[in-house]
């Protein structure tokens, strides 16, 4: 609520309060959260998001366009997904043996892939980075690479990467004692607030995009960039 408070404040003439809050409750209206529990509750609820929003009964977005859709995380479930590959028989995918973990991905992107095609929005997805981050040389410069870890039916329908890594603050000083620890404990804890993210694009497929394509985001600084999340905003330098 706090972040659409703190955009709404932009305007000018800035809202009366009472206005704005009015204004964040029917926004938030038309924000619909689902929260499965399994890669099969995952895939059966995206199976009926469509018809979902389009029931004029259920809610009152259905005269709306979707703005966008969020997945947040695609790995959630990868463990468990894992764990009950090992346990199933191996299937044969154009002569390549691919298990469950890589059939319910498949089934993933098509299902989005439907639902950015009828909905025409953008679609965000979140992962933990449960793998390392090379640099490799492309056309002469050094770019991060994060090495894959979800299938590859995922990482081929994906259009684009961002590595995100928060700065580092130096830890405590090896021999500090504990009366120096609590009267730092402050400085270190602003320090950690006031810290950047730096957000990097991952070229790693970089080839599927075109040379036009490549060569505006090398003239924006490669596509990275810096942002610094303080109380309700999030300021990109």
């Amino acid at each position: 609520m706090g972040n659409i408070r703190s955009c709404i404040h932009e305007r000018t003439p800035p809202l009366p309060a009472d206005a704005m809050n009015n204004l964040v409750r029917r926004s938030l209206d038309h924000l619909h959260i689902f929260r499965p529990q399994s890669s099969p509750s995952l895939l059966a609820t995206l199976s009926n998001i469509q018809s979902y929003i389009l029931d004029i009964t259920s809610h009152t977005s259905a005269n709306r366009a979707v703005g966008a859709i969020f997945l947040n995380d695609v790995d959630a479930f990868l463990w468990q997904d894992r764990l009950e590959d090992a346990e199933e028989q191996p299937i044969e995918v154009k002569g390549q043996r691919s298990g469950l973990l890589w059939s319910r991905f498949r089934d993933l992107v098509a299902l989005l892939r439907r639902l950015q095609t009828d909905f025409s929005c953008p679609l965000f997805a979140t992962s933990s980075a449960l793998s390392s981050t090379t640099f490799s040389r492309i056309d002469g410069h050094m770019v991060p690479v994060l090495q894959p870890h979800l299938p590859s039916v995922w990482r081929s329908f994906v259009t684009a990467r961002l590595i995100l890594q928060r700065e580092s603050v130096l830890k405590f000083h090896h021999g500090m004692s504990a009366e120096e620890a609590v009267r730092e404990a402050g400085q270190r804890r602003s320090a950690v607030e006031n810290s950047m993210f730096t957000a990097r694009l991952d070229w790693s497929d970089s080839e599927a995009w075109t040379e036009d394509t490549r060569r505006k985001i090398k003239a924006i600084h490669g596509g990275d960039f810096t942002f610094r999340v303080s109380g309700n905003l999030v300021e990109i330098d």
